[in-house]
């Protein structure tokens, strides 16, 4: 799982379109907004051309399954 909010407010701060951002990323405009939606089956190297395109980084947290299934509730 992943939060697309701040990958969202930075396309919007540099006035970025799907299409825009998916030049600069080398990505589809469909697979950009699939990362915009926040949807679960995007590839781990389409959101870190994506951020890095934002001058964004991604990070890896392991967390136990206990703390998600808590943290949704």
């Amino acid at each position: 799982m992943y939060d697309a909010e701040m990958l969202n407010q930075a396309m919007e701060n540099q006035q970025l379109t799907n299409e825009k951002l998916a030049v600069r990323a080398d990505l589809s405009a469909s697979t950009v907004s699939s990362i915009r939606n926040g949807e679960e089956n995007v590839r781990l190297l389409s959101l870190k051309k994506a951020a890095n395109a934002l001058n964004l980084q991604v990070e890896i947290h392991f967390v136990p399954k206990s703390e998600i299934a808590t943290a949704g509730a």
